[in-house]
């Protein structure tokens, strides 16, 4: 039996049970003094029969409810029951209002260059490169600064121009040029952005924490050895190597075209097939528009009719070779000179070179090699043979 036909059946009992007894009290009782019989007998004939009027208005109404519970189909529930007579709450769903999404907020993504921790020699010319992702709003416009905000700026800008406009979603690579201090230790320069109408801003929720530059500056102290101090090849280690990706170690032992790579041999491979047996600096720079690779030699005292003399070209099987060679050197103010560039291509032709150095008698001057890629990276395998200054 389920537990509605029993909850009913009680219930008749029950009611069966309170008229019985509300009968009983109408039963003849003795006769008190100024009362009839025939009026006693009719007091009691009316409440017997309202007494049934009453249970047969109960019995109804409680054969209708169980009528209606048989033709019902009763659906078993998985709830806990809860005792009868209470009212059981429903829950209310709770909705929580969704945050506003800022309209200028930046996300880190990655360090495309100069991971924390990177070192470098006092001095050292760096650009950092930071990956950020607008997880804002708004789109950040061209004009849009980088600004520096705290730390040491390592010759770096106050503030530049990203130069190109990031949507909500997209990231970017925002860089800055920077130099190493002077002295050695640990070195970090935070940095945020800056809308065209003013808004800083940088990462996290409240978009307020600040992205960084972080470096080890050693004392490195690089020479030429003694008995070949004008020859850059045998000294190629000597130099401090670095791409746009950042340092770079001495010597790779294969090309790199993504981070850009310096590596000597002694028995060069030329375009055209041509196999030499001279000391020969092979370099690629990093890809990317404005890739390039570069070292810096120890300073070297120039003596009058000195000549810096090399060939330069492409490496065998590189078809897509494209490059600029540059010759430059530093003074003893770190002021940056030219002393010449060369434009050279897979074309089976190599250049030449031969710079008279007797303006810089006296002096003592930091000999660069550097090479720049034109627009990309690809194929760009050169070398510098037999790189030296002639005496």
């Amino acid at each position: 039996m389920n537990r509605q036909y029993r909850k009913i059946l009680i219930q008749l009992l029950t009611i069966a049970s309170i008229l019985f007894m509300l009968s009983g009290c109408n039963f003849p009782k003795a006769e008190q003094p100024g009362e009839s019989g025939d009026m006693q007998l009719i007091m009691t004939s009316a409440a017997e029969t309202a007494s049934v009027q009453l249970t047969q208005i109960v019995i109804d109404s409680l054969v209708q409810q169980l009528t209606a519970q048989s033709s019902t189909v009763i659906v078993p529930s998985t709830a806990t029951p809860q005792p009868s007579g209470l009212v059981v709450p429903t829950s209310t769903l709770a909705y929580s209002t969704p945050t506003p999404v800022p309209c200028y907020s930046a996300q880190f993504i990655s360090d495309v260059t100069i991971p924390d921790g990177s070192e470098f020699a006092p001095g050292e010319a760096f650009t950092k490169t930071w990956r950020l992702k607008n997880n804002g709003s708004c789109t950040w416009q061209s004009n849009t600064q980088l600004i520096f905000v705290s730390g040491n700026a390592m010759n770096g800008l106050a503030a530049k121009d990203i130069g190109f406009t990031v949507a909500p979603g997209q990231t970017g690579d925002i860089s800055i040029a920077l130099k190493a201090p002077d002295g050695s230790g640990i070195y970090q320069g935070d940095y945020q952005l800056r809308s065209p109408d003013g808004v800083r801003f940088g990462l996290g929720a409240r978009a307020d924490v600040s992205f960084w530059v972080k470096i080890n500056v050693a004392q490195v102290n690089y020479t030429m050895d003694a008995a070949h101090p004008l020859d850059f090849d045998y000294n190629v280690c000597a130099a401090k190597w670095s791409t746009t990706a950042g340092k770079i170690s001495c010597s790779a032992s294969s090309v790199d075209f993504i981070n850009g790579s310096v590596r000597k041999t002694n028995s060069p491979k030329l375009e055209g097939g041509y196999q030499d047996d001279e000391g020969t600096i092979v370099l690629s720079p990093s890809s990317g528009s404005g890739g390039m690779v570069m070292g810096q030699f120890p300073m070297i005292a120039i003596a009058n009719g000195d000549h810096f003399r090399s060939m330069v070209g492409c490496m065998v099987s590189q078809p897509d070779c494209n490059v600029l060679f540059e010759l430059q050197y530093l003074d003893s103010s770190s002021t940056l000179h030219s002393l010449g560039s060369w434009a050279e291509k897979s074309d089976g032709q190599y250049t030449h070179i031969d710079v008279d150095l007797s303006s810089l008698n006296g002096k003592s001057v930091a000999i660069i090699l550097k090479v720049q890629n034109n627009g990309d990276s690809k194929g760009d395998e050169v070398f510098w043979l037999s790189p030296e200054i002639v005496r």
